[in-house]
């Protein structure tokens, strides 16, 4: 599994989803937190198919 310097965004989707999420649950009851980081592994895990494909 290579990084691709085309499409270095994948992985900035997967940092910001995960800190969003941490953040999140940290500060208990920030929903809007949880979404956005929610919103950001979909959309990196989307790109991941659409490149396998």
């Amino acid at each position: 599994m290579e990084k691709t310097p085309d499409q270095p965004t994948s992985y900035v989707y997967l940092i910001l989803g995960i800190f969003f999420v941490m953040f999140g649950f940290l500060l208990k009851g920030m929903i809007a937190f949880t979404g956005v980081g929610a919103a950001f592994l979909f959309m990196y895990y989307r790109q991941r198919r659409d490149k396998k494909e």
